[in-house]
């Protein structure tokens, strides 16, 4: 059982869970840009 406060413990849980969200969409948005540059080069080497 952590000592904190109830207000100060919602507070960090609520931007645990902000941060967790965050980083979820950062790394969502990583994928789609790897995927799309790994697509750009395949169709580069197709051209040539």
């Amino acid at each position: 059982m952590s000592m904190q406060p109830p207000d100060l413990e919602k507070k960090s849980r609520a931007a645990t869970t902000l941060l967790a969200s965050h980083t979820m969409r950062m790394t969502k948005r990583n994928k789609e840009s790897t995927a799309r540059e790994h697509q750009e080069t395949t169709e580069r080497k197709v051209t040539r």
